[in-house]
C-alpha cells in the first residue's frame, strides 16, 4: 500500500491455490466421468484506518461547544463534567484501543487478519444410450469460509462481516438426440441452491 503502518510493520500476503483434474471411461466407448477440484487459501494484513475519540474526548474534553441531547444543558467551554459520563459510554470508551496518529479523524490504523477459504468441485458423467441418444449429468460445489475483520479490534467494535459463509450448489442435467441428418432435439434441466450468513462469532 501507499501509507505505511503507524507501527513499522510490512503488511504481508500469504496466497495457496491448488487443485487438479480427473477424468476418463467408465464404460469403453459408452459411460464417461470428469472430476475437478480448486481450492483456495489466503491470509492477509492490510492497512485499514479508523477514526475513534482522542485520550482527551474520552475524558469528557471535546474541544468545541456542546450540548447535551438529552438535558439540553450547553457546555461551552467544550468540557463535560464526569458526572454527566454514564457507566455504559465509559465502558464503550474503556473497551477502545489509543490512538495511532495525531488528529481526530483516522486515527487509528492496524493490520488486521483477512482470512479466504474456498474450496470448490464438479463432477460430470456422460453417458451414450445409442448411436443417436447421449446424456450427461453435473454436480457443482463451492464453499466459502472468509473472515473479514474489523477496522477497530475489541468487542465494542462493528464486528462488520466477521465469519463469512456461502454454499453454492447446482445441477444439471441433459439428454441429445439426434433425429435425422438436419435436426436435433436437446433437453436440459438445472437447479440452483446458495445458502449464505454471516455472524460476528464462530
Amino acid at each position: 500500500g501507499f501509507f505505511k503502518p503507524s507501527s513499522g510493520v510490512k503488511p504481508e500476503m500469504n496466497r495457496n491455490q491448488f487443485g487438479g483434474v480427473l477424468g476418463g471411461p467408465i464404460v469403453r466407448d459408452r459411460a464417461f466421468f470428469f472430476f475437478n477440484y480448486e481450492g483456495f487459501r489466503e491470509v492477509s494484513k492490510t492497512l485499514t484506518f479508523a477514526s475513534i475519540p482522542t485520550m482527551a474526548q474520552r475524558q469528557g474534553n471535546l474541544g468545541v461547544p456542546i450540548r447535551n441531547p438529552i438535558t439540553g444543558v450547553e457546555y461551552a467551554n467544550g468540557v463535560v463534567p464526569p458526572s454527566a459520563i454514564t457507566d455504559f459510554a465509559r465502558q464503550v470508551l474503556a473497551g477502545l484501543p489509543e490512538p495511532t496518529r495525531a488528529g481526530n479523524s483516522n486515527n487509528f490504523d492496524s493490520l488486521p487478519r483477512q482470512e479466504s477459504f474456498n474450496d470448490k468441485f464438479d463432477i460430470k458423467f456422460d453417458q451414450k444410450l445409442n448411436a443417436a441418444t447421449t446424456t450427461f449429468f453435473r454436480f457443482s460445489h463451492r464453499k466459502v469460509n472468509n473472515f473479514e475483520p474489523s477496522p477497530i479490534p475489541g468487542e465494542t467494535s462493528s464486528p462488520a462481516n466477521n465469519f463469512v459463509e456461502v454454499l453454492n450448489q447446482q445441477y444439471a442435467g441433459g439428454l441429445t438426440r439426434v433425429l435425422s441428418a438436419n435436426s436435433i432435439l436437446e433437453v436440459r434441466a438445472g437447479v440452483n441452491n446458495t445458502d449464505a450468513g454471516k455472524s460476528a462469532l464462530g
